[in-house]
């Protein structure tokens, strides 16, 4: 094979810092995560201990229920997104093919977690991920991967 030219290098690159962001994410919810939904369950829960509305003691416990299960998808898609980037970003690396729906499906997946996890994070995490996908759809990268066949 010729020598990899450097969009295919940047786009390596790129798929491999592009995670990163993903698990900063993750070890941030592990310290946040679902915060809002649980303090907006322990205020109903509180205001319906107080006024003995059984009503908003119970959405105070489906609040939290909620956060827990948004917490816990995220958890997985996230995982999910980054075995997948980082598969992307090996098989650039080695040179054996682009993976390229395994990359766009990751950056879909991620607009799935932005909110849950934190959303600047999984924006760097888009910003870099989709650099990486235009510099490996890139002509001259494009013609590089066609000739490796």
């Amino acid at each position: 094979m010729p020598k990899r030219p450097f969009e295919v290098i940047t786009a390596s690159v790129l798929g491999f810092i592009a995670p990163f962001f993903v698990l900063a994410a993750l070890v941030w919810m592990a310290f946040t995560g679902g915060r809002a939904f649980r303090i907006v369950g322990w205020v109903l829960r509180k205001i319906g201990d107080l006024t003995d509305t059984a009503v908003l003691s119970w959405a105070g416990d489906l609040s939290s229920g909620i956060a827990t299960g948004i917490v816990a998808i995220a958890f997985v898609v996230g995982l999910i997104v980054i075995v997948g980037f980082t598969a992307y970003a090996w098989r650039l690396a080695v040179g054996r093919g682009r993976a390229r729906w395994v990359a766009m499906g990751c950056l879909g997946l991620a607009f799935v977690v932005m909110t849950p996890l934190n959303p600047l994070l999984i924006g760097c995490f888009l910003l870099f991920g989709t650099a990486s996908i235009v510099f490996a759809f890139l002509p001259r990268s494009s013609a590089w991967f066609a000739r490796g066949r």
